[in-house]
């Protein structure tokens, strides 16, 4: 995303990515498990050019596929059949791709069904969840294999699946109310009712044993995962930030999409600092996590944790951010030039031309192009292990050394980043999965 100062890009700092469905919506949550990340490569991963183990075919080219999670070497995604009248879907079709072999299972959902989008698996998900718009269950499954683990009550709402657990928060009577069920009976379990009553539905956020439930009707409750509410407020709405903290506004329910004012309390309610729209997020490589840092409205690069200044970003107007890997934050400038500065003071480190690792004028065309330099798509151009930076240009991998800005490696290899997982990649050309190995 770019960032234009005469012209400003709203990111929305503290905004909810949310998709409505029939049956549930994908919440993006911030946060997360305090667990181990153990799906990110180590740094030095990529210091080698890979090899390719294999490649998986997709039956049904330039439909877009969906990765819900990656755990034991097994990517899992979803996918529209469009085997009805005139191409239309015909249901929905779940993958298990084992990187190591090569090997897939599949499993088939009539009609419209729904099995959310990453942002509704946290790092450490066991489940997968799938619920179908004619049945009163929700089917869970083991994404190893693509067996069901077990077949609950649906419960109407938004999901969040974090370890074995799922969450649910959905209206019900007039309140809302927050649901939890755990593996292995998945028994349905009550945290919490809210008395707010709001055609608008509730969103979820996590970070470690805190859950936050909100709405644009300016309401929200955070509690411990035990169900103990912590904090309460009916005049803001707020979400949990990747260092713990709440982010409030007031929202304007006649514009939705205004730029908002943000204060970020503690949970006892203490105001830590504030901020206002448009910001620039600041994605972690790898992982396309919140990376704790992001650039305010004047250019200040900020500290989510505390409000810090760290240092303002003055370069050229426009700008695009690539992430943060190691102790670089790296941007795209002008279009044309790719910089890294040291992240903790903005001392420029070392600059290098784009067409060097992505030469746009051979590449605009091809298909699957994500267009921008965020890792957080589903189909994405950088990745990286925090001391080597990869760029897939659509049909070539280039290998930039982080601290120096050198080229590594470069290989022809057709596709997009799809997902990293250790010591794997995948891509897609939107015709064909392709699994790479480094080491």
């Amino acid at each position: 995303m770019g960032f234009d100062k005469q012209k400003a890009i709203i990111a929305g700092g503290a905004a909810v990515a949310a998709v409505a469905v029939v049956a549930g919506t994908a919440i993006a949550l911030s946060g997360g498990s305090t667990a181990p990340l153990t799906g990110d490569p180590a740094p030095g991963t990529y210091s080698q050019a890979p090899r390719e183990v294999g490649t998986h075919e997709l039956e049904f080219k330039d439909e877009q596929i969906d990765p819900l999670l990656t755990t034991d070497n097994t990517l899992v995604y979803y996918e529209d059949v469009p085997t009805g009248p005139n191409g239309t879907s015909s249901g929905k079709r779940l993958t298990g791709l084992d990187l190591e072999t090569g090997s897939a299972w599949e499993y088939m959902m009539k009609g419209f069904a729904y099995c959310g989008s990453s942002e509704m698996y946290a790092d450490d998900a066991s489940v997968i969840m799938c619920v179908e718009s004619d049945s009163d269950t929700m089917t869970l499954l083991d994404p190893k294999d693509g067996s069901i683990v077990a077949t609950p009550p649906q419960l109407h709402g938004n999901y969040y699946i974090a370890g074995n657990t799922v969450y649910t928060c959905g209206r019900e009577n007039g309140t809302f109310k927050l649901w939890s069920s755990t593996g292995p009976e998945f028994t349905e379990n009550l945290l919490a009712t809210v008395p707010a009553d709001t055609k608008y539905p509730c969103t979820l956020s996590r970070h470690g044993d805190h859950i936050a439930i909100e709405s644009a009707k300016n309401w929200v409750t955070v509690l411990h995962n035990d169900g103990t509410i912590v904090y309460q407020d009916f005049d803001v709405r707020g979400t949990l930030n990747s260092a713990g903290l709440l982010e409030t506004t007031v929202q304007d329910e006649d514009v939705l999409l205004a730029d908002k004012t943000f204060d970020v309390l503690d949970l006892d309610g203490t105001k830590v600092y504030e901020y206002s729209e448009p910001v620039e997020e600041v994605l972690s490589i790898p992982g396309g996590r919140d990376s704790g840092l992001f650039i305010d409205e004047y250019g200040a690069v900020r500290e989510r944790a505390t409000g810090t200044v760290r240092w303002t970003y003055s370069a050229p107007d426009y700008f695009d951010v690539v992430g943060l890997t190691g102790d670089m934050l790296v941007m795209v400038e002008e279009g044309t030039r790719m910089r890294a500065y040291n992240a903790e003071d903005g001392t420029p480190m070392w600059a290098i031309s784009t067409d060097n690792v992505f030469p746009r004028s051979k590449s605009g065309s091809l298909p699957g192009d994500p267009g921008d330099f965020s890792p957080s798509e589903s189909l994405h151009r950088v990745a990286g292990d925090g001391e080597t930076l990869l760029f897939a240009a659509g049909t070539r991998l280039t290998a930039v050394d982080v601290a120096s800005g050198a080229i590594m490696w470069d290989m022809g290899t057709g596709g997009w980043f799809l997902d990293e997982y250790q010591d794997y990649i995948v891509l897609s050309d939107n015709e064909r999965l392709r699994i790479l190995h480094f080491g």
